[in-house]
């Protein structure tokens, strides 16, 4: 990937050390989903894990998607 800008790399590229995303794995809807959460019953989509082809044609389940699901 090239970034092309007029910052210097290291003011582009600062807390990048500190990010630990926290995954996991939930059903929502009777799909297998591997999400971030964003705060108590919502989370985001990171990857949908599902061997349904018709399944990665759901507009509502693409990458970067906000689901809401149940509070546990």
């Amino acid at each position: 990937m090239i970034l092309y800008t007029p910052l210097p790399l290291e003011l582009v590229l600062e807390g990048i050390e500190d990010y630990r995303p926290q995954y996991e794995e939930v059903v929502v809807r009777g799909h297998k989903l591997l999400v971030e959460r964003t705060g108590v019953n919502q989370a985001k989509l990171v990857r949908l894990l599902s061997t349904n082809p018709n399944d990665f044609l759901d507009p509502s389940l693409f990458p970067g998607s906000i689901v809401t699901f149940p509070a546990e």
